[in-house]
């Protein structure tokens, strides 16, 4: 059950992390494409996407490669907890993958202050109503030589008020932390006749901001 927490664990943070490190190697790196990765240091980004996908990005002033790495079997049957093994048999490069996965989280101090909010709040509202009261027809009668006198509308106006919720902008007390989870993953690619090819060091870091404690909002 603890091996089965710590995977899945394991598997949350890498899933949809970009690892920004290094790639040492040796040796040259043959991928089945045809193209090879001659011994070096590369910038470099590992990338997992999905459960059986890796990514590997490496570059230096000579060279700017993606390789993309697909795996038989999902991932996790090829962990044990935070321990990475991917055997050359098992992936399309036929590359042997081991590695790990440390992380380490850190907590800020508590931070007081203030921060805005939105509420609702009465407000009483009025506007200008008009009514326009047309004269009524008078019945069709003899006509008169003289032309009538056209009347206009009368109109009456009247000032209508109602209580409406409005939304505005308040402030409200807060206390807060920051939490920072970095994580390192370690990897080493061996061929699949078990020689050494290089290795990778990167690391990823997130913050996240957590309240301790959210006054009411006020005016």
């Amino acid at each position: 059950m603890k091996n089965l927490i710590l995977l899945m664990t394991f598997l949350s943070l890498i899933s949809c992390e970009d690892f920004n490190g290094q790639f040492n190697s040796s040796k040259t790196l043959q991928l089945k494409d045809g193209k090879s990765i001659a011994p070096g240091i590369y910038s470099a980004e590992v990338k997992i996407k999905g459960k059986k996908k890796l990514k590997l990005k490496l570059k230096n002033s000579y060279l700017d490669e993606k390789i993309k790495i697909k795996l038989d079997q999902d991932l996790e049957k090829l962990m044990i907890g935070g321990q990475i093994d991917i055997p050359s048999h098992s992936n399309d490069q036929q590359l042997a993958i081991s590695g790990s996965l440390k992380k380490n989280t850190t907590y800020s101090n508590s931070i007081n202050s203030i921060e805005t909010c939105s509420l609702y709040v009465p407000r009483r509202q009025c506007k200008k109503v008009c009514v326009e009261h047309r004269p009524s027809k008078k019945p069709n009668g003899p006509r008169s030589r003289k032309p009538r006198k056209k009347k206009h509308p009368k109109v009456t106006c009247k000032r209508v008020c109602k209580r409406v919720n409005v939304l505005v902008v308040g402030s409200k007390e807060v206390q807060y932390h920051y939490s920072t989870q970095a994580q390192y993953l370690d990897l080493s690619i061996s061929s699949a006749s078990g020689k050494f090819i290089g290795d990778f060091s990167g690391s990823s870091s997130d913050s996240h901001k957590s309240y301790d404690y959210v006054g009411q909002c006020y005016l």
